[in-house]
């Protein structure tokens, strides 16, 4: 019997018992209640494959999108590599434009211009540089006195601080007296 299916089972169980009893009404009824339950397990049987199917879909969606998102993120590093990349060439090619216009320039001057006015651009380099050395001496002297000034600063301000708690003091106890 354990080859037989579960439907044939049943209406080889059903006619047994027919015969047995007869059709009573609550045998009737059942029987009825047993097609409905059987129908219901099958249509249940069919949701659950459909749900199941369904399942399946989504888990394999979901795996599509973490791929689309893991090569999404793989491609939005690349391409901030690549920024960092041609930043750098950027910077690089700018970097080279300013030698080579700095390079042009010496050229002309020493091409175009005389040695009289070479000797005389030259003193005013030279010039300009001692200007700029001077002012860099100047700065880090004031640099220096201000780091003096600095303890002595917070030292006024203490005073000032004393000096103002001192009448305000003198006020109370002249407002006291």
């Amino acid at each position: 019997m354990s080859s037989k299916s579960p439907g044939r089972i049943s209406k080889w169980f059903w006619k047994l018992i027919t015969r047995l009893h007869g059709r009573q009404p609550k045998l009737i009824e059942a029987q009825a209640s047993l097609l409905d339950l059987q129908t219901q397990q099958q249509e249940d049987k069919k949701k659950i494959a459909e749900l199941e199917n369904k399942l399946e879909q989504v888990r394999n969606e979901r795996l599509e999108w973490q791929a689309k998102e893991s090569s999404t993120r793989k491609d939005l590093q690349d391409c901030r590599d690549r920024s960092k990349e041609l930043l750098e060439q950027v910077v690089q090619l700018t970097h080279q434009q300013r030698q080579t216009k700095q390079l042009l320039l010496d050229q002309k001057f020493k091409t175009e211009a005389t040695p009289l006015e070479r000797n005389r651009f030259a003193a005013d380099l030279s010039e300009a540089r001692a200007r700029v050395k001077e002012s860099e001496q100047r700065m880090k002297l004031a640099e220096e006195k201000a780091a003096h000034l600095k303890p002595l600063e917070k030292e006024a301000r203490k005073v000032k601080k004393l000096e103002s708690q001192l009448a305000w003091e003198t006020r109370q106890s002249l407002a006291h007296l």
